[in-house]
């Protein structure tokens, strides 16, 4: 397990522009599909072809995410009907894809 202050750390040349909230928690992996998110797992939401996950965002909490990342500021998230729990911590980017390979290496 990392402390999700040491993966914001290594974000930050991923340009993170917004930070909610950054609780003492320890992250146990990072996913990008809501249906792998366990307890203790970071979401990163990435925008696909077909899915998006931003879409995804509550089901990863429910799942037991922890904090998560993406690229819509909350927002956006909240005018796409994404109220994500308050203190709940996410960390907006510029490059989502990017951001996962940081936060799994």
């Amino acid at each position: 397990m990392i402390a999700l202050a040491s993966i914001v750390e290594a974000l930050t040349g991923i340009d993170i522009s917004e930070v909610s909230a950054l609780p003492d928690v320890q992250i146990a992996r990072a996913v990008s599909d809501s249906r792998y998110v366990t307890e203790n797992a970071l979401f990163v939401a990435i925008a696909g072809g077909s899915y998006d996950g931003h879409d995804y965002l509550l089901e990863a909490v429910a799942a037991g995410a922890c904090a998560a990342v993406g690229t819509l500021s909350p927002a956006e998230l909240t005018a796409r009907g994404t109220r994500l729990p308050a203190g709940f911590p996410y960390f907006r980017v510029t490059n989502s894809r990017r951001a996962l390979a940081e936060a799994s290496a």
